[in-house]
């Protein structure tokens, strides 16, 4: 896989996990309101793009949870998971996998074990391994996950298609396009007999986009099959909640560079236009992934002559990625969800 596409891909891991770590914990912990209000007033925060506050309120849960003489919650494995994938999107990977192996020991130990959490926090650990880059790590809890997730809820359950989309990911990292492509097939199929997770359904979308057009010079139809996963993606973002989320902007980019590669410029500059409002509300104006869009854009007022403007956006793009370079944020990533946690 060429690198463009790698980041890529990692990047949809990435941002995928402030979708999958929004699960609030309902009232089976009666008997730990201080927690459970703590982790919930997170989640709240990070559906609406406030990470910040999120991280804090994540933060002061755990904390809470920690104050809890033994035996240890086991809904303490819910914040630890939810937090370590906060943690995951912003890079900060040794802190997000402690807080993960923590909670996968705390539900392996529990005195009745907590399958589908042990599933989901296996899933957000493969999807870290995933993120930097290490697949073989990844596949092992990927396929466990999956497993769990088949035997409990059966083999067309949403929560099976975002496995699926997890596992396909790290396929594809180790370059197993034709493995990869079958599993997302699957977990698409899956999700359009639902239509009850848009999220999860604009993200599987997006990722065989990204496929078809990496492989586009291989065959014609692939830049048309790829804009039509891009369109879907959009459509589903439509019905879905996190409509300003980072990765709506870069299904809007994936869109916007095929219309590039078409020139159909004065379609591409509206949707980069709106993926750059959306990345710099959610993810700051020096993140990364603001400066991919900025060079997408100024690509695209050069070729409108824009000359001016278009090398604004590029010196602003390059003073970004030097910052980044000297940090140690990651370099480009996304994981799947807004599913409810069963019970």
């Amino acid at each position: 896989m060429q690198s463009r596409s790698r980041i890529r891909l990692l990047l949809l891991v990435f941002f995928e996990g402030t979708l999958c770590a929004q699960q609030t914990i309902p009232s089976t912990a009666p008997e730990y309101p201080g927690p459970v209000q703590l982790h919930n007033q997170a989640v709240n925060s990070q559906r609406l793009g406030r990470f910040a506050d999120a991280e804090s309120q994540f933060r002061e849960a755990l904390h809470a949870w920690e104050q809890i003489t033994t035996p240890e919650p086991v809904e303490t494995a819910v914040t630890l998971n939810d937090f370590g994938n906060l943690l995951r999107v912003q890079g900060r990977f040794l802190e997000a996998e402690r807080l993960l192996r923590r909670a996968v020991a705390l539900e392996e130990r529990a005195e009745q074990p907590v399958q589908l959490d042990l599933a989901y926090t296996l899933n957000s650990l493969g999807a870290l391994y995933c993120n930097r880059n290490q697949p073989t790590s990844a596949i092992p809890l990927l396929k466990r996950g999956l497993a769990i997730r088949e035997q409990t809820l059966g083999s067309e359950h949403p929560l099976v298609a975002s496995s699926l989309s997890n596992l396909a990911d790290a396929l594809l990292l180790l370059d197993k396009t034709v493995e990869a492509e079958t599993l997302y097939r699957r977990a698409l199929k899956i999700l359009d007999a639902t239509a009850e997770h848009p999220t999860l359904a604009a993200l599987t979308n997006y990722k065989l986009a990204e496929m078809y057009s990496h492989k586009r010079r291989a065959r014609a139809g692939n830049l048309l099959e790829a804009e039509a996963f891009y369109r879907q993606s959009l459509t589903a973002w439509d019905r879905a909640p996190e409509r300003n989320h980072p990765q709506v902007g870069l299904s809007l980019c994936g869109l916007a560079e095929i219309y590039l590669t078409q020139q159909r410029y004065a379609e591409a500059e509206p949707l980069l236009k709106q993926a750059l409002e959306i990345q710099e509300q959610a993810l700051g104006s020096t993140h990364p992934q603001v400066a991919r869009v900025l060079l997408d854009y100024a690509s695209v007022l050069r070729k409108q002559h824009l000359r001016r403007e278009a090398a604004s956006m590029e010196e602003r793009a390059k003073n970004i990625i030097k910052a980044s370079d000297r940090s140690e944020q990651m370099s480009g990533a996304v994981d799947v969800g807004m599913l409810h946690r069963p019970h």
